[in-house]
């Protein structure tokens, strides 16, 4: 497949929407591609997950998801990947987001240059 699977999660469109901070968004995405890199399951799918910008009425960040050149045409993981980012915003506290921020916080910044320029 070429590009990206664009994954964009209900609840980062609505921040989208109300026009909240592109660094409180971004945060949020990083935060949910690292925990879906650091998640067992989500390890071993065979993707690759990004922070992507998509260009479609406007600028906006999202999860991007890329198979591995071997994979298989017919698999999808996309809903396994949303089911895990809507579980985590669920059931995550606050305290493991804030200590995410804050061990990421150059990176998150550097993110967030990309859109603003």
């Amino acid at each position: 497949m070429q590009g990206y699977q664009i994954i964009e999660l209900e609840y980062v469109d609505d921040l989208i929407k109300r026009k909240v901070s592109l660094e409180f968004q971004v945060s949020i995405i990083l935060w949910l591609i690292d925990s879906c890199k650091q998640d067992l399951v989500c390890a071993q799918l065979p993707i690759q997950i990004h922070l992507i910008k998509v260009d479609y009425m406007g600028e906006y960040p999202a999860i991007g998801i890329k198979y591995l050149e071997d994979q298989n045409q017919e698999d999808d993981f996309s809903d396994k990947i949303e089911v895990f980012c809507n579980s985590t915003i669920k059931t995550s506290s606050f305290e493991r987001f804030s200590i995410f921020l804050t061990e990421h916080y150059d990176q998150i910044q550097e993110e967030v240059r990309k859109f603003a320029y």
